[in-house]
């Protein structure tokens, strides 16, 4: 893999996610704090990974995810969950095929949600 978008508006996510995604040889790692300039960068770069903050400032994680999906439902998205995400949240953006890394975020759970095997959802 060669290519990863952060979504989120907490620029220490964008930074801590950004150094372990290097550390696993991501050489283009690009920054949106905005669920929509996300959505830009994702279809202008096309990258293999997309890790959205559930809480964005212009929209929900979901609503990012599923403009993702209209983009691509084969591209692997991460969702970074705070402890007080709800279960309903969780859910929804796992039937979109969201996968959930929980904060505090470790190298260890974003190197093995990268490497899971992946299957696109269903619908989107």
């Amino acid at each position: 893999m060669a290519a990863a978008v952060i979504v989120s508006g907490i620029r220490v996510h964008r930074m801590k996610v950004e150094k372990i995604l290097e550390g696993l040889g991501f050489h283009e790692v690009y920054h949106a704090e905005m669920g929509m300039e996300g959505i830009r960068i994702t279809r202008r770069h096309e990258p293999d990974v997309v890790l959205v903050d559930f809480s964005l400032n212009d929209m929900t994680g979901l609503e990012c995810l599923q403009q993702i999906r209209i983009l691509s439902r084969d591209r692997r998205v991460i969702m970074i969950a705070a402890d007080d995400t709800t279960e309903n949240f969780i859910h929804r953006a796992s039937e979109l095929g969201g996968l959930i890394a929980k904060l505090p975020l470790s190298d260890a759970a974003i190197k093995e949600l990268i490497e899971r095997p992946f299957s696109p959802p269903v619908q989107a």
